[in-house]
This record gives C-alpha cells, structure tokens and sequence, in this order.
C-alpha cells in the first residue's frame, strides 16, 4: 500500500527503521505487515498535509481507494472515497459489496453510508437503492424508502428491455427486480394494501426461484400478510408455512 500510494519499493525497510526507533509506529500484527501511527501523532501529520498540500490529499485518497480496491478491502476503498467526497466512486464501491453487508446484519453501516451520500447519486444504483430502503422500512421510514425502491425498479426495468443488454445483465436484473418485488410487497404490508402485496408477491414469484431462498421465503411470507389482512386465513396459513 505505501510503495503504490507513494511510487516507491522501499517501504517495508523504512517501516521496519521507524518501528526499532519507537518513531510512534505501532505494528498490528507478527508478519510485519500491518502498522498504524500512535493516533495524536497520526492526526498531526494528517493536519499537517492538508496545511502544506490540498491537492495531495485528495490524490493520496485515490491511490489508496483504488489499491484497497484492487486486494478486495472494500470497507477502506469506501472510506478513502468519502474522505474526498467521490460519491460517484463510493456508490460504485458499496454496491459490489451491500448484499453481503445486509446479510450478515451491517445495516447501521448501511444506513450511515445512505445518510452521508446525496440522494439522487444513491438512486443511480438499484442495489444500494434495495437494500438501504429496505432497512429503512424496518426502522418504519416507508415514506423515506418508497422512492428508492422506485428508483430501482426504474433501472432494472429498463435494463432488462434494453435490446443492447447482455444475457448476463438481463438475468441479473430479473432476479434483482424480483427481489425489489418483495422489498416493496414488505413496504406494502406496513401499511395494509394487500392487493398491492399480491401484486409484487406475484412479480417476485416470475422473476425468483426456491435457489434464492431468502427472497423467495419473504415473498411466501408478504402473501401471508396479504391473506391475512383480507382475511384469508386458511391461504394466510399455508403461505405462513411455506415460507417456514
């Protein structure tokens, strides 16, 4: 990272000098790999730089996003692309790694990266639009979700006409377009339209399969809202079960 940031080979050698020389280098693992600087010294040198050269700053942040990038460490290659307010960079970044991020339960990083990013660059990605809305409609924000959730059936809609479209992306965006499906079968089901939930329920169903059994399970679930609340409750039942 430091021989990239900085066009040199020599970095391992000069970290190595300056943590003999207790130079407020502090190792963070056995292999010699990993460093950081004591924290008050590491915000000197920080104010220091943007003092001296603002324009470094913002080309340092760069070279370090896109190295962060390129080894798969996308928590830091976001974080170097907000310091520089790249939105456009930082929604590109989020979105190769936000399903995972809602999977494994990331959802106040989630919401802290939709609350620090400009609305209208977070509607140019569908995935980020999916997964930020749906956190938002658990929180019982479903006014603040639906336009995203708009917004990414928008883009996915269009994609999978577009003639130009690769195979690739057109089976992609059916299966994303069904999980929108579900996102908004579950906004729906805040606020009792059940015919509404029967509607998406029934997109999600075209454009999913039991291989996507977490989508899939949440569709059977919003079809059992629906029953439930049109007072079906033997179909309510069974759909409950099915999602199970």
């Amino acid at each position: 990272l430091c021989n990239d940031v900085l066009n040199r080979n020599d970095s391992q050698l000069i970290l190595e000098e300056l943590g003999k020389n207790n130079m407020f280098l502090i190792p963070l693992d056995d292999e010699n790999k990993w460093y950081r600087y004591h924290h008050l010294f590491s915000d000197l040198l920080k104010q220091r730089l943007q003092l001296r050269d603002k324009e470094a700053v913002i080309e340092l942040h760069n070279k370090a996003c896109n190295w962060f990038e390129q080894h798969k460490m996308f928590d830091f290659a976001i974080g170097h692309a907000l310091a520089i307010q790249n939105h456009e960079k930082s929604i590109q970044l989020i979105g190769e790694v936000v399903e995972e991020m809602w999977k494994n339960g990331q959802h106040a990083a989630i919401l802290k990266y939709g609350n620090v990013l400009p609305e209208e660059q977070i509607m140019k990605s569908a995935d980020f639009c999916l997964y930020y809305a749906w956190i938002l409609i658990a929180a019982g924000k479903v006014q603040k979700a639906e336009p995203f959730l708009v917004s990414a059936e928008n883009i996915t809609e269009e994609l999978i006409n577009n003639k130009n479209s690769s195979r690739e992306t057109v089976q992609y965006n059916k299966k994303l377009l069904g999980k929108i499906s579900v996102a908004f079968a579950y906004l729906n089901s805040h606020v009792e339209h059940s015919q509404k939930i029967f509607d998406y329920c029934k997109t999600a169903m075209e454009n999913l399969s039991e291989g996507d059994s977490l989508w899939y399970s949440w569709a059977w679930f919003s079809y059992g809202v629906a029953y439930f609340s049109s007072g079906d409750l033997f179909r309510s039942l069974d759909a409950f079960q099915k999602a199970f």
